[in-house]
């Protein structure tokens, strides 16, 4: 399936709130798709994801993929400085060997605050609905909650509730309204995730 193929289908039924890309994807999408504009959003991404990252509209966005570090700053630095992302609620990036992003440490240059007490971190967790990977068939490209059958190629599957979170004493403040966001990058992973909205709780490293 082609991204002009991928879009057309999401044009002909837009304003879908959860959208799960698996398969053979690339991360390539037409410009300014509709696809990014869901609320929630999960991919596997083939290539590098760095298009669906910096185009995003949505609250959620989780992708298994390669990006590139100065992408990770970019986008970060734009959220930070109150230039885009204005809906964004969470994101998880998960590289596995491809990127070190610890490494890099987009965060170097950044103001990155930290909680004021040392033996303290803070646990942030959302929910997620996404299909369980036990169903993922061969040839299926798409799995989201609302849609109708479409020669093989999208596939409908009962989506399941998951928490996700993550834990650290890093977080970013947006310029204008001091909104806060919780930020953790190591090894091979990438989390963000906003206090606003989310469940978040404090707890001591000691215990």
């Amino acid at each position: 399936m082609t991204a002009e193929e991928l879009e057309a289908y999401f044009t002909a039924s837009p304003n879908q709130k959860y959208i799960q890309l698996e398969g053979d994807f690339n991360g390539n999408l037409c410009p300014n798709s509709a696809i990014l504009g869901a609320e929630h959003l999960k991919v596997n991404c083939d290539g590098y994801g760095d298009q669906l990252l910096l185009g995003f509209r949505g609250k959620r966005l989780a992708c298994t993929g390669s990006f590139r570090d100065s992408t990770i700053f970019q986008f970060l630095n734009a959220w930070r400085l109150n230039r885009g992302f204005h809906n964004l609620e969470s994101v998880e990036i998960n590289s596995s060997e491809c990127n070190n992003y610890g490494a890099a440490d987009p965060l170097k240059d950044m103001d990155v605050k930290q909680l004021d007490r040392p033996e303290d971190i803070l646990h942030i967790t959302w929910q997620v609905r996404y299909v369980q990977e036990g169903f993922f068939q061969m040839n299926k490209l798409l799995y989201f909650s609302r849609l109708y059958s479409s020669r093989n190629v999208i596939s409908m599957f009962p989506a399941k509730s998951w928490k996700l979170g993550f834990s650290s004493r890093d977080y970013l403040i947006r310029d204008g309204d001091g909104e806060k966001a919780s930020v953790s990058i190591k090894n091979h992973d990438v989390y963000f995730a906003l206090w606003k909205g989310n469940s978040c709780e404090i707890e001591n490293i000691n215990d």
